[in-house]
């Protein structure tokens, strides 16, 4: 049986994004959301990895704060601890799209879609995409 896997996530940056490269020359960025249904709830906090252009272009206009809609597909990172030896393991999310959303001063272009193809982590803008419905 077939697995599907899929994410979608709305929650505010934890700090500033950080673009760095591989060394083919892919653009990589790691951020954390944070998420909470209610204000008066602890907020949960979930990791997630943005490729190319994606990242390019939240680390362009994203800040600490500023809230942002990521789908995207779980990924279980595994390691062992360096300290104790002991096998660890982590969920993480792998963007394929993100959505600017939040108040219009967060997001000098509000509701801007940035996406990635499904099966690789390339991005491409989607700034006239129709909704199928």
């Amino acid at each position: 049986m077939a697995g599907y896997n899929k994410v979608v996530i709305m929650g505010n940056l934890v700090r500033d994004p950080e673009l760095r490269w591989t060394p083919q020359g892919t653009a990589v960025c790691d951020i954390t959301l944070a998420i909470n249904e209610r204000k008066d709830q602890p907020a949960e906090f979930v990791d997630v990895t943005l490729w190319e252009k994606v990242a390019e272009t939240v680390q362009t206009f994203k800040r600490k704060g500023h809230e942002i809609l990521v789908e995207g597909k779980l990924k279980a990172e595994k390691w062992d601890d360096k300290e104790t030896g002991k096998p660890r393991s982590k969920l993480k999310v792998t963007a394929v799209s993100v959505t600017f959303t939040g108040r219009p001063s967060d997001n000098d272009d509000a509701q801007q879609n940035v996406s990635a193809p499904a099966e690789t982590p390339a991005a491409t803008i989607d700034d006239d995409e129709e909704v199928p419905f």
